[in-house]
Order: C-alpha cells, then structure tokens, then sequence
C-alpha cells in the first residue's frame, strides 16, 4: 500500500510519540487508580463484615444457639438493607443458619465455599450468570474458643461501589483523552512555530538558491539549534555570492584579454 511507504513529518513523528506516551501515562495512572480505589472498597467491606462477626461469633461462642445467630442475621438484614444473604456454617459445610431458613440444614458443595483462616476475611466477587446485580460475597471464620470451626457468609450488594467505579474510570478517561488532545495540539503549535516553519523557510530559500534566483538572506528567531542552520546557510550563500562575483570579475578580465588578442 502506497500510504505504508510514504514517510511522516518530523512534526507527525514527535505528535505522534508524544501522544502515544501520554496515552500511555494516562493508562497507567486509570490502573493504578482503579487498583487504589478497588484495595479501599475491600477494606471498606472487610471493615463492615469485621463488626458483623464479631457480633456474630461472640454470641455463638457465649450460648452456642443458633437461635441467636439466626437473630442476629434478622437483625443485620433489618437494618442494613444492603446485606441481601446470610450463612453460618460449619467446616463441612452444614448450613446452621441462614437469613434464608429455608436452607438450614442444607450441604454446600465443598467448591462452593470457602473456610477462611484465623483473622482472615475472603473477598469476591459473584459472577454475573449467578446474580442479576453486582454483589460481593464476604467470608470471615466463625471461631469457638479461638479455633476456626467454620465460616460466616454475606452477600453483600455492592451496585453502588460497582457504578463508583465505573464513574471514576469515564471520569478519566475523559480527562485523560482532553490533556492528550490538548497537549497533542499545542505540541502541534509549537513545533510549528519554532521547528516546521523555520525549516520550511530554509527550504524555500535552498530552492531558490538552487534555481539561480537571487541569494536569500535568512533572519528568524527560533531554537538556538534552527538559528545555527540559519546561520550556517548565510555564511554558505554569501560565500557563494563573492564566489559569483569573483568568477564574474575573472570572465570579465578574460573578455578583454581575448579582445586585445584579436585587435592584435
């Protein structure tokens, strides 16, 4: 293809990388903060379920009544409407309780869930073939007598962090396509005014120059390196123009010498 052959400006080649640096400074930036915001939702969450189990695994502890448990899973869902499953289960995963009684007493199958570590709360998210909304399933141990005997699970809604997220990155991704564009462009300008016309003017004038029109003089300000060249092209056209002058002076001289051979 004809275009694949055809070679950029300089001016294309420098918007272009500049470009292409700056979109990927921006990426970076997107990752990262997806990545910070993503730590500080989960610690957000880590911190809700934390009081929960707390709450949930000093009454199991004190009257290993699943009763209270189930209470407390009423209570929960009362007043924080955010919270949409509860279950309390054992290491072989025995449901105990549930805001949804109708599957105590049920088995989970083992890859269904997880029995989490001392101090360790499980943070993931529930795929949405399972689930018309985004939601996060929270997972902390249920200890007794400070040993793990099986595992507390909430399903947390989680629509309002999910459009947070999704907000931040339009957000900026939006800014960062307007700093590309604005800066691509004023790169644009610059190199135009200090670089591009500059060069064009030295090529204009090598073109005459080449053409036998009149010397050129070339005056601008611009880049201490374009002023150099500048520079350097006077010196060459006026070193061509004594050159001229000299030449026309030798043919001159040998004009008349031929003259006064013939007269002879």
């Amino acid at each position: 293809m004809p275009f694949l052959h055809k070679r950029l400006s300089l001016q294309k080649r420098i918007v272009f990388l500049v470009t292409i640096v700056t979109v990927l400074m921006i990426s970076t930036m997107m990752v990262f903060d997806t990545v910070s915001l993503n730590n500080s939702i989960r610690q957000a969450y880590v911190s809700q379920i934390s009081g929960m189990t707390m709450a949930i695994n000093g009454r199991y502890e004190e009257s290993r009544s699943v009763t209270d448990v189930q209470q407390i899973f009423d209570y929960i869902q009362y007043k924080n409407n955010r919270v949409l499953e509860m279950r309390l289960f054992n290491k072989n995963g025995n449901i105990l309780a549930a805001s949804n009684r109708s599957e105590v007493g049920r088995t989970l199958y083992p890859s269904t869930y997880t029995i989490p570590n001392l101090d360790q709360t499980v943070v993931d998210r529930v795929p949405m073939a399972q689930s018309e909304m985004p939601v996060v399933r929270l997972t902390a141990p249920l200890q007794e007598d400070g040993v793990v005997v099986g595992a507390v699970e909430v399903i947390f809604d989680s629509f309002e962090e999910t459009e947070l997220l999704k907000n931040r990155t339009k957000l900026i991704l939006i800014l960062g396509l307007s700093i590309s564009i604005i800066l691509s462009v004023l790169l644009w300008l610059i190199l135009r005014t200090i670089i591009i016309r500059p060069l064009s003017r030295l090529r204009e004038a090598a073109t005459v120059v080449k053409q036998g029109g009149a010397l050129p003089k070339l005056e601008f300000r611009a880049s201490p390196e374009i002023e150099e060249v500048s520079d350097a092209f006077n010196d060459m056209v006026s070193n061509l123009d004594d050159r001229y002058h000299e030449l026309q002076q030798v043919l001159i001289t040998l004009q008349k010498t031929q003259d006064q051979l013939v007269q002879y």
